[in-house]
């Protein structure tokens, strides 16, 4: 097929607001800005391509064409039969409930809550978090360095956490599995968000939801991801992945072989203060309001080095911006 050919060849820690408004879930610029961002933890990767990006425009709201539901992603991308926990295993009820102030490595255990790393270069692995608060799933408020979240599940519980994200300013994030929540991921400087399944986001009053979500910060990878969301029909599924300057200048962010579909527009990189940032080789479905992906308020001058390039439709053409 078409896909199986383009798809192979295709090749996280937050700035993180430390007053950031849950309730809202996602930004987009019609929103209040955040707060200063707390200091990201180390760690780097490469920086994409400085070739200029072609020219585009400012989104313009139309009514969306009729488009197929999302069926689930190529077989080559994460779905839910290869992200969270280890199949087979038994996971043990958590001792802890509610707010886990955790200073050690945690693994195979189910809990209800909002874990909040306290100690440097821990792992949270094969675990299930049910979020019944409006906080997050794993939330890193206190900017520790190296915290790694893999194989994890996080749900959220939709009647009590309309606002929460699943995971908040982690370093690695990968092969988990995250939903019911009003943003997937929040991510800073430093970061690595991979082999990840988000998918059926909350919608709430007052959401407006994205995926993947960057405000500020530098040098993040975020690769080989499934980020699948149909609209509500009120327009309040914002983009899979979007980056935006709202609270510092934004660099190295490298968004590459990805599937993601619906949303508004599914990729976005958005401000003038975004610099050698790239969106490149992913597979962008037909069912997004407005468009595949866009770079536009200041992120398409060429100046500042952003590139898209080389995405594709499932069926292997390409995909031009808008």
């Amino acid at each position: 097929m078409a896909l199986t050919a383009a798809v192979g060849a295709l090749s996280l820690v937050l700035g993180l607001l430390v007053g950031v408004q849950w309730g809202r879930g996602g930004r987009d610029e019609a929103g209040p800005p955040p707060t200063t961002p707390t200091t990201a933890a180390p760690g780097t990767t490469a920086p994409p391509s400085t070739t200029a990006p072609p020219s585009t425009t400012a989104p313009t709201e139309t009514t969306p064409s009729t488009a197929p539901s999302p069926t689930g992603p190529p077989q080559a991308f994460p779905d839910s039969t290869n992200t969270g926990p280890a199949p087979g295993l038994t996971l043990a009820a958590a001792e802890e409930h509610g707010y886990w102030e955790l200073d050690h490595d945690l693994e195979g255990v189910e809990f209800v809550g909002t874990i909040v790393p306290t100690k440097a270069d821990i792992t949270i692995r094969n675990v299930r978090i049910v979020v019944d608060n409006d906080v997050a799933g794993v939330f890193n408020r206190l900017d520790v360095p190296g915290v790694v979240v893999e194989n994890v599940e996080i749900v959220c519980d939709n009647e009590d956490s309309p606002g929460a994200a699943a995971v908040v300013n982690v370093a690695v994030l990968r092969d988990s599995d995250l939903s019911g929540c009003a943003d997937g991921v929040k991510v800073g400087s430093n970061a690595v968000v991979e082999g990840n399944f988000i998918h059926d986001l909350h919608f709430g009053p007052e959401t407006h939801n994205d995926g993947i979500q960057m405000q500020g910060g530098s040098d993040v990878l975020i690769e080989g991801n499934t980020i699948v969301q149909l609209d509500n029909g009120q327009r309040q599924a914002n983009a899979a992945v979007f980056i935006q300057d709202a609270s510092n200048e934004i660099r190295r962010v490298t968004i590459r072989n990805n599937y993601v579909d619906g949303f508004g527009f599914s990729l976005r990189l958005s401000g003038a203060d975004i610099y050698e940032s790239a969106i490149v080789d992913n597979v962008i479905g037909p069912s997004h309001l407005w468009g595949p992906f866009l770079l536009d308020k200041g992120a398409e001058d060429a100046a500042n080095g952003n590139v898209a390039t080389g995405n594709i439709r499932p069926d292997g053409s390409p995909v031009a911006a808008g």
